[in-house]
């Protein structure tokens, strides 16, 4: 199945690839694995955990890949109003 999307797999990465080069040069501390499982919550206070993957990296690519995950990425089911909320939420704060 996948040999048949080949040129829309190679088109996506491209792109990708392409909008990656064109973020600003920003390096800071990442979690870089700030998806649900990795965020405790007790009322409004929240807690994040898992730091192994904590390291120098672009946090605009992080902020991107982080809403897309909390958006419903890694179930192939992306709600783009929380793709928004999160970067409106990540920019009002």
């Amino acid at each position: 199945m996948l040999f048949n999307k080949l040129d829309i797999l190679n088109d996506s990465m491209n792109k990708g690839n392409e909008v990656v080069d064109k973020l600003p040069n920003y390096i800071a501390v990442c979690h870089n694995d700030l998806d649900s499982k990795n965020v405790l919550w007790l009322d409004d206070n929240f807690k994040i955990i898992d730091l192994e993957c904590l390291r120098y990296f672009n946090p605009y690519l992080e902020l991107f890949t982080s809403a897309l995950c909390w958006s419903g990425y890694e179930s192939c089911n992306i709600n783009f109003e929380l793709f928004r909320a999160f970067i409106n939420s990540y920019f009002e704060n």
